[in-house]
Order: structure tokens, then sequence, then C-alpha cells
């Protein structure tokens, strides 16, 4: 931990000192979180999603609920106004697309009716976490699975590939 801390540590002064780009693979995408400022997700060979990390992980339209419950969560939020879809993945999170942003109030509103129906609530995310993003490139599409939210996912066609994933919530 501490020479992981020392390592982000020099590469943000490497970047500001020089005003370069560094280039970091990791394995270890909660790393990358606190690294980068701009992402690449391959899949296959093939570049799948790339851009800044923040528009990339939808932070200003997507909230992330980590959960054991996720479908019960989910059809729970399917109430909340300013939630436009809502999907469970992988049986362990739920991703919701948001109308206008994804707020304070709109987090504590999530949390609260949440736990009001007995769902437990392990991390809400604005935006979803790198993780989540890449096992679902990894299970399929996920370009096209946010564009047609609550549908299957569905392989990227060619030009799919390397576009905003939350372009189109």
């Amino acid at each position: 931990p501490l020479q992981g801390r020392d390592v982000r540590r020099r590469i943000a002064e490497v970047c500001a000192e020089y005003g370069t780009t560094v280039v970091y693979a990791a394995h270890q995408l909660g790393e990358v979180e606190e690294i980068c400022t701009h992402v690449a997700v391959m899949r296959r060979g093939r570049l799948v999603v790339n851009g800044p990390l923040g528009e990339i992980l939808g932070v200003e339209r997507v909230l992330q609920v980590d959960t054991p419950e996720a479908s019960l969560g989910a059809q729970v939020l399917e109430s909340v106004p300013a939630i436009r879809s809502v999907r469970p993945v992988a049986g362990r999170s739920i991703i919701c697309a948001v109308d206008g942003r994804a707020s304070a109030e709109l987090v504590s509103e999530v949390v609260q009716r949440l736990d009001t129906a007995g769902v437990e609530v392990r991390a809400v995310y604005r935006g979803q976490s790198l993780d989540l993003l890449y096992y679902e490139v990894l299970a399929g599409s996920r370009i096209a699975a946010e564009r047609d939210m609550g549908q299957p996912d569905l392989e990227a066609t060619d030009e799919e590939v390397g576009r905003n994933p939350v372009e189109s919530l």
C-alpha cells in the first residue's frame, strides 16, 4: 500500500511537472480510478470504450448501487421519479440512469427507499465503478445494453466500438 501511494504520487508529479501523459496499465481498476483522468478498455484485442473517466463512468447521469438484492432493489427504485431506468447487473449491483444530475439528494432518496424496503445497501456511487464497467464489457456490449436499458446485452457493432458508453443515457 505504501509503495502504491508513492507510485500514484510520482505519476501525478511527472504529469504536472512535464505536462505530459503517462500510460498506466493495471488490473487493479480501483487504482486506475484514483490515478487516471482518461481510460481505455479493450475487449478481445479491440478498443471498446475510451475517453475521460468521468464521462465513461457516467458520474453526472448514472448511479450504481451495490447490493446483494439487486433484483428486489431494482423493483423498489423503478418508482423513483428522478430515475429514468433501472437495470440489475450480475445480481450484485443496480445501474440507474437518472434525469438531470445524480445529486446528493437523489442518492439520499435511493438509500432511504431501499432501507425502508429492507434492501441492504453496501455502496452507492455517482457513476459506476470501473470494475463493473469492465465486467459488463467482458460480458457483452455495455454500449448497446445501456442504449436499450433493460434489454439483454448485445454484441457491439463496429460503429459502436470506441463510443462513450453513457452518451445514449
